[in-house]
């Protein structure tokens, strides 16, 4: 296998790369940005991100009084959102989606978390 660059360090590692495909959402405007990363730093960003965000496949409609999950920034339910978006190849044909919301006016705090800023 190549060797790839780590995005975290820049340090080059071998073996396969992790992707991380992260987004933030508002109306028609978005910021995306593509990660590869080596397993240890690709499991430091999820232990990072991953709290904040859930399973895209699950219906939170469906469980009661569940329909976001909370801004990452102020831990509250935003009336007034921003949608989050990760997709994480952990292995080659593996896929992860992940999903959530931030409110409008924490913007900036949602991209730091993501590493989009």
């Amino acid at each position: 296998m190549a060797q790839s660059p780590c995005d975290a360090d820049q340090r080059r590692y071998q073996g396969p790369a992790r992707s991380v495909y992260a987004a933030i959402v508002d109306g028609v405007d978005a910021k995306r940005r593509r990660f590869r990363f080596c397993l240890a730093h690709l499991e430091e960003y999820m232990n990072r991100v991953g709290p904040h965000l859930v399973d895209a496949q699950l219906d939170l409609g469906a469980a009661p009084g569940h329909t976001r999950p909370p801004c990452p920034a102020c831990g509250q339910v935003p009336d007034d959102a921003i949608q989050i978006f990760l997709t994480v190849y952990p292995d080659r044909d593996v896929r992860d989606d992940y999903w959530g919301v931030a409110c409008a006016n924490h913007r900036a705090r949602a991209e730091a978390l993501l590493g989009l800023d």
